[in-house]
């Protein structure tokens, strides 16, 4: 599975996600694997962020998962199930 893949259904219970790593709060330096991941399906379209400033730097406060990201984890799991399927037979 990929990790993007892996992400998304990870964050897919309709709830408010938080940053794991609470020290990389001032995120948009670009040092952050989780932040980058998070960055890059939310310029997709997949996730979308909350925002604000704490002292006076951009910060992510919260993440979830958008509907094109709900559409994203069924195309791609039925599309394995269903190569699975066709190598049993």
């Amino acid at each position: 599975m990929n990790q993007i893949l892996e992400f998304l259904q990870s964050i897919n219970d309709g709830k408010i996600h938080q940053l794991k790593n609470k020290d990389a709060f001032a995120v948009f330096d670009g040092n952050n694997d989780e932040v980058m991941m998070i960055m890059k399906l939310h310029q997709q379209g997949l996730v979308d962020i909350n925002e604000a400033f704490v002292n006076g730097s951009p910060t992510i406060t919260g993440y979830y998962i958008t509907d094109k990201g709900q559409q994203y984890i069924k195309d791609h799991t039925s599309k394995k199930l269903g190569n699975k399927i066709k190598k049993i037979f």
